[in-house]
């Protein structure tokens, strides 16, 4: 568990929402980037990665493995090693 619970489970809760996936993966490329890296970050902890696992994420990473910015498709393949 990180050691700040309540700022984990502060931005936890809001990626694991479809609408807030989709308001933040619709925009510019590097929003895009930081929403992956930092979903990266929080899969590495148990509750984290039981929660984005269950939620749209798992295929939204997916659809952006062959995105056309390098950095985008970096970040959405460093979380699938996760999955």
């Amino acid at each position: 568990m990180p050691a700040a619970p309540d700022l984990f489970s502060s931005i936890l809760q809001p990626l694991t929402n479809a609408q807030t996936i989709n308001t933040l993966l619709g925009m510019d490329t590097r929003v895009k980037t930081a929403t992956l890296a930092l979903t990266k970050r929080l899969m590495d902890t148990a509750p984290g990665a039981t929660a984005i696992l269950s939620s749209k994420l798992p295929s939204t990473l997916l659809s952006h493995l062959d995105a056309t910015d390098v950095p985008l498709c970096k970040s959405a393949f460093e979380c699938t090693d996760l999955i």
